[in-house]
């Protein structure tokens, strides 16, 4: 597994693993995943020969590679569903895209990484909910595992955008708490 960077978490107070590109090794080209749907379309079609099923693969693949690294947070987990929409280029629902995602996951640490429960797509306009998907918390839920509440915000007017709506997929997903980041180190705080 190749990352697309070369800088080492050694140092850092933590650090956030997620992936926004892939990587075409015969022709040294990354694809962004998440910007727009000519960029990803583009993607499909020439490392993937228009096989979205062989996209989404290698995507879990490079998630499942970032989250056996431990990773402090693991960022917007399943990001390839931001420019899905209503399920225009595959379906949300399918059992094999569930199991890919599901695999991935697994490869997650829950005693050193939180799941990011993030709401950036919902501010930006691209989504109504938070990723993951409530199957994927359930089952980090299921497995033991901590969250986290973030709204990957790039500006001061969105910095706890849709966290009501970030608390009740989490609560839906059966979390009753998450975790904040301080200058102390993690402090549990209760989902409200």
């Amino acid at each position: 597994w190749e990352t697309c960077s070369d800088v080492s978490s050694e140092g850092f107070d933590y650090w956030i693993g997620s992936v926004h590109n892939l990587h075409d090794r015969e022709t040294g080209k990354y694809y962004i995943v998440d910007w727009e749907m000519e960029s990803l379309a583009k993607c499909c079609v020439e490392m993937f020969h228009g096989s979205f099923p062989a996209l989404i693969g290698q995507y879990y693949a490079d998630v499942a590679a970032v989250a056996a690294k431990k990773p402090t947070i693991l960022g917007h987990f399943d990001l390839i569903t931001k420019l899905n929409g209503d399920g225009e280029l595959f379906d949300e629902d399918d059992r094999h895209y569930r199991s890919m995602a599901l695999e991935s996951l697994h490869m997650a640490d829950t005693a050193s990484t939180l799941l990011e429960v993030n709401t950036g797509a919902m501010s930006r306009g691209y989504r109504k909910m938070p990723y993951p998907a409530l199957f994927l918390l359930k089952e980090w839920r299921k497995m033991g595992g901590k969250i986290i509440l973030t709204s990957d915000s790039h500006s001061t007017d969105t910095v706890i955008y849709g966290y009501a709506q970030a608390a009740a997929l989490a609560k839906a997903a059966g979390f009753s708490d998450c975790v904040l980041l301080t200058a102390h180190g993690l402090k549990t705080c209760p989902l409200n």
